[in-house]
């Protein structure tokens, strides 16, 4: 039998390296970089669906009690015996309250009230000696934490504390432990095929490399030497649902019995479930000391603020996400074009304001942070900014460089916004729409509720660049026109000035010379007057011409007949005989 147990156990051995070098090969397609796009998928899909198809191969090795572990899948919550055991635990504790009781809900398990509660209400303290801590009290166990290698490592020491207190019958936490799930909805536990779906997300190649470092550490605990657990019960299904409680459970505490803060799971407060507000749980007197952050009435569930967590994080450690999360952001690689000729100049502004060269921006739902405005406004700096040579002060006090600057600044945003969208697998509508259509599972329902909430984040992005574009645009037209209208008064004064000038230095007989130019109405008007002018002249005329005629026919009249004009005065004589003069002449003529 023991023969047989050292032949399976190094079976499990060999599976376990393969399985660490297939994780090291991921972590190094998929390591943390600034810019996503660089990464090659098609490599980095082979080595984890290889890693899946190695770690069914070793939970095959490793599994004893295979039915068991389903009928327990099936059950996830915890029956109403183990819930009373854990309240009674809670009491022999010292943790004593007549303001809630713990109660199932569509979450999972919750803290009901029961009785009306209000803001800052004390709900629940909890003390010290209940809390499980990522530093123990024993022997071997320590020995283990010893390890140089595990001395930052907080999160492992606590995951394999908890398999130990697990697998230990006398543990004080056995009631505590009873009560948590069996099965936690961490992406962990995805299929390959699921993963692919969140194709183009942040999450995306972050669950390739939360599970190659869970491979990798349990690589390494499973093989150390000081390790105080039996390795056939240290099987990988073990550490992983150990290792899911802790990501999903885990904080961060600092209690008087602590010199520094600690990683902690604490029962009671573990099973609150979150919602928006504030934090309102304090540590006092060696207890965590847990408040209503608003008014609860009796039996509603209490829940509390987690914190201010993008929904990506809640995916990755809690695996949910939260609707309308205040916090949520996603991140869009931004870096320098090292072809533009202004790249040495922009990067000596992004080191003078210490700014990274490639950043991976955090993007907010309807609004742009300040610090993330002046990033992109630093990016958009063009030859003109740079010879006014004002953009340090702007940039300094977080104003705008120039108008056209802001245009570019935000059309940089806007395109970088729309390939976040291009690279997912489906659209924003097509999501809605598999969504509504219902019968899903639970976790194809969570993955495609965090691609809308990814989607629609980045979506609002867009739409408040293309009004913010629309807006400057119309500014910069109307400024323009201002300055075209400016430059024409200027002109047009200047004319005005050079006329009034030519005016008075003029000569006076010049000015009597200079006549205004004839149009096409006063040369008609000109014409008119010349032949009424030539009409009257001619009546005068033919009215003195008879008028001779008459005084022709008296002279060559008798004596008697000839009339006599006394009163006529000599002027008008001379003027009149001229008038017969020249009348005779034009008859003669």
């Amino acid at each position: 039998m023991q023969k047989r147990n050292d032949v399976n156990l190094a079976q499990v051995e060999a599976k376990i390296t393969q399985l660490e070098e297939l994780s090291m090969k991921l972590i190094e397609v998929v390591k943390v970089i600034t810019d996503p796009t660089t990464i090659n998928e098609k490599e980095a899909l082979e080595y984890f669906s290889a890693i899946h198809n190695q770690l069914k191969q070793l939970i095959s090795l490793q599994s004893v009690k295979k039915k068991r572990n389903q009928s327990q899948q099936q059950n996830p919550l915890p029956n109403q015996t183990i819930i009373d055991n854990f309240t009674k635990w809670l009491k022999q504790s010292g943790v004593t309250s007549d303001k809630f009781t713990i109660g199932c809900f569509e979450e999972g398990l919750g803290i009901r009230a029961t009785k009306d509660l209000k803001r800052d209400d004390v709900v629940v303290t909890i003390p010290s000696k209940i809390i499980m801590k990522s530093t123990t009290n024993d022997a071997e166990l320590q020995k283990l934490f010893s390890d140089p290698s595990l001395a930052k490592l907080a999160s492992l020491n606590l995951t394999v504390i908890l398999i130990h207190e697990k697998l230990n019958i006398n543990s004080f936490w056995l009631p505590y432990i009873a009560i948590l799930p069996k099965t936690v909805e961490s992406p962990l536990y995805w299929t390959v095929e699921e993963v692919k779906q969140l194709k183009g997300s942040i999450a995306y190649y972050d669950v390739m490399r939360m599970l190659s470092t869970a491979i990798r550490e349990y690589a390494f605990i499973f093989k150390h030497k000081l390790l105080p657990i039996k390795r056939q019960a240290f099987t990988w299904e073990t550490f992983l649902w150990a290792l899911a409680i802790i990501h999903s459970r885990q904080n961060k505490i600092t209690l008087s019995d602590q010199n520094s803060p600690v990683l902690a799971l604490v029962p009671v407060f573990d099973i609150f479930n979150h919602e928006e507000g504030y934090m309102a749980t304090i540590a006092e007197d060696n207890s965590l000391v847990v408040k209503a952050h608003r008014d609860f009435k009796r039996g509603q569930q209490v829940k509390i603020f987690y914190g201010f967590r993008p929904n990506f994080e809640f995916l990755l450690f809690q695996g949910f996400v939260y609707e309308n999360n205040k916090s949520d952001y996603v991140h869009l690689h931004l870096s320098v074009n090292k072809t533009s000729k202004l790249y040495p100049q922009i990067k000596q502004v992004l080191t003078d304001n210490n700014l990274p060269e490639s950043a991976r921006v955090p993007l907010k739902s309807n609004s742009i942070a300040m610090k993330v405005l002046v990033l992109f406004r630093i990016h958009a700096l063009d030859e003109k900014d740079f010879k006014k040579n004002t953009y340090a002060n702007a940039i300094a006090s977080g104003n705008t460089i120039s108008l056209s600057n802001e245009l570019r600044a935000h059309n940089i945003l806007l395109i970088n916004c729309r390939l976040l969208l291009r690279r997912y697998a489906t659209t924003l509508e097509e999501d809605k729409a598999t969504l509504s259509k219902g019968g899903l599972t639970k976790r194809t329902k969570l993955i495609l509720q965090y691609l809308i909430y990814e989607k629609s984040l980045i979506q609002s992005n867009i739409t408040l660049c293309e009004a913010k574009i629309a807006s400057l645009s119309n500014k910069i037209k109307k400024k323009e026109l201002k300055k075209k209208e400016a430059e024409l008064n200027v002109v047009l004064s200047e004319q005005k000035s050079v006329d009034r000038k030519q005016t008075e230095e003029a000569p006076q007989s010049n000015v009597k010379d200079v006549q205004a130019p004839i149009t096409e109405s006063d040369k008609q008007t000109h014409d008119a007057k010349e032949e009424q002018t030539h009409d009257a002249e001619k009546k005068q005329t033919e009215h003195q011409s008879s008028i001779v005629t008459e005084e022709l026919k008296q002279d060559n009249a008798p004596s008697h007949q000839k009339p006599v004009i006394e009163n006529q005065t000599q002027e008008s004589k001379s003027n009149h005989t001229t008038e017969e003069n020249q009348h005779t002449k034009q008859d003669n003529h």
